[in-house]
């Protein structure tokens, strides 16, 4: 995933027969707090919504150090609903 130019995280998206599924979202800690995880959420439910799908799952908290980053702020909030 980029934003102006720059890698800024991961985004994993299954497109099932009866849902969208968000597999992994990472953002790297200077680019959170931004919208680009919101946006990105609210982009998914509305597919999801216009596809007549679910867009199941909620955020999974991950030990701290080395690996995927937690889904937090206004993005867990999304993955919440």
């Amino acid at each position: 995933m980029t934003a102006d130019g720059t890698e800024v995280g991961m985004l994993h998206v299954e497109h099932r027969p009866t849902e969208i599924y968000l597999a992994r979202i990472e953002l790297h800690p200077d680019h959170q707090g931004r919208g680009i995880g919101s946006r990105l959420i609210r982009s998914l439910l509305h597919q999801a919504r216009q596809q007549g799908r679910d867009l199941p799952g909620r955020p999974r908290r991950q030990p701290a150090g080395p690996g995927p980053l937690p889904a937090t702020g206004p993005a867990r909030s999304h993955l919440s609903r």
